[in-house]
């Protein structure tokens, strides 16, 4: 269960740092090594969608009810 929530927190600080990359890189229209804004908000959408299925799973292991 630790390494569930280790992965949790660290999927959701990698997410919310490319999330503010993604958004300067947009104001600015900073490219580094070719990947454009589009890429690093992506990238957050499927660190944010891995972090929901850690979560589910830690859930349904647990037999907890969401309240």
């Amino acid at each position: 269960m630790m390494t569930h929530r280790f992965l949790l927190v660290a999927l959701l600080t990698v997410a919310a740092a490319s999330l503010v990359i993604g958004i300067i890189a947009k104001a600015t229209g900073f490219v580094v090594l070719g990947l454009i804004p589009l890429s690093y908000l992506r990238f957050t959408g499927v660190c944010l969608l891995f972090v929901i299925a850690l979560a589910a799973a830690r859930i349904s292991l647990r037999g907890e009810k969401v309240s």
